[in-house]
C-alpha cells in the first residue's frame, strides 16, 4: 500500500501538476470577492512556474551536479576483479506487437546497451538486468534479457532479477545475488547517486557506471533554447524526482 501511494503522490510535486494546482486553487479564490487578490497571484503563479519549467537552464544546474556526481565514464582500472555488471531497468510497457527497443523505454535502452559495452570487457563476468513487476504482468527484467540474447549475450551469462518494484528493493535483492563479489552498476546518470546510496546501504561498494545523460558539457547553443518547451520540463521532473526519492529513502530508513 506504502508503495502505490508513494506512486501517486510523488507526481503531484512535478511542475506541470504544481502549477496546474495552483491555477486551479486560484481562479476558485477568484470566485470570491474576498479571494480575488491571492486567486490571482496563485494562478499567476502557477503560469510563471509553468514558463519558468520550460526553459532548461533553470533546472540544468541543479541535474548537472547529480548526473556528473560520479565520473562520466568507469576507468580500466575500476572493473579489475569485477564479476557482476548490475543494470537497473528503466521502465518498460508490456506490449507483444513490439520489439524488445520499442517495449523498453529510453532510458532502458541506454542502460542495457551500456551494460553490455561494459560486460564485453570483462572476461568471465556475468550481465544481471533487474526489474521487476509494477503495473505490468510481465517482469521487466525478463524483456531486458530478450534484448541482450539478439544482441549476442549468451544465455548463460545473463542473470534476472524479475521480483524488485523499486530502486530500494533491487539493491536488496541483488545483493542476495552477488554476494560480496565486486560489480559495476549501471543505471541513468541523474539515478546513480541515489542508487549507489542505497546498494552501500546494503554493504555492497560497486563501481558507478552512469548512461543516458540528459545534460552534456559542451553543447553549443540553439535558438531553440530560447523558449521553453517539454525537455526543460523534463530536467525539472527528473530534478524533483530524484530529490524526493533521497528524501523518502532518508525518512524510512534505507539511506
Amino acid at each position: 500500500m506504502t508503495f502505490i501511494l508513494k506512486k501517486i503522490i510523488s507526481p503531484f510535486f512535478n511542475p506541470l501538476p504544481l502549477a496546474f494546482a495552483l491555477i486551479v486553487i486560484g481562479l476558485a479564490l477568484q470566485s470570491r470577492k474576498k479571494g480575488r487578490v491571492p486567486g490571482r497571484a496563485l494562478s499567476l503563479a502557477g503560469l510563471g512556474l509553468i514558463l519558468l519549467s520550460g526553459y532548461g537552464f533553470t533546472g540544468r544546474p541543479f541535474l548537472e551536479r547529480i548526473e556528473y556526481r560520479y565520473r562520466p565514464q568507469a576507468e580500466a582500472a575500476d572493473l579489475a576483479g569485477v564479476k557482476w555488471v548490475v543494470v537497473l531497468g528503466g521502465g518498460f510497457w508490456d506490449d507483444p506487437r513490439l520489439s524488445a527497443t520499442a517495449r523498453l523505454t529510453e532510458s532502458s535502452v541506454c542502460r542495457l546497451a551500456e551494460g553490455i559495452r561494459i560486460w564485453r570487457k570483462l572476461p568471465g563476468a556475468r550481465l544481471l538486468l533487474s526489474g521487476g513487476r509494477i503495473y505490468d504482468p510481465a517482469p521487466e527484467a525478463g524483456v531486458m534479457a530478450g534484448l541482450a540474447r539478439e544482441l549476442g549475450v549468451p544465455d548463460s551469462a545473463i542473470v534476472v532479477e524479475d521480483e524488485s518494484r523499486d530502486t530500494g528493493e533491487q539493491a536488496r535483492l541483488v545483493g542476495r545475488l552477488v554476494g560480496d563479489d565486486r560489480l559495476v552498476l549501471v543505471t541513468s546518470a541523474a539515478h546513480l547517486p541515489r542508487s549507489m546510496a542505497l546498494f552501500r546501504k546494503q554493504g555492497m561498494y560497486p563501481v558507478p557506471a552512469a548512461s543516458n545523460f540528459m545534460v552534456k558539457r559542451g553543447q553549443k547553443g540553439s535558438p531553440g533554447q530560447f523558449f521553453p518547451s517539454s525537455v526543460g520540463i523534463e530536467v525539472w521532473e527528473t530534478v524533483v524526482h530524484e530529490v524526493l526519492g533521497l528524501a523518502w529513502g532518508r525518512a524510512t530508513g534505507r539511506l
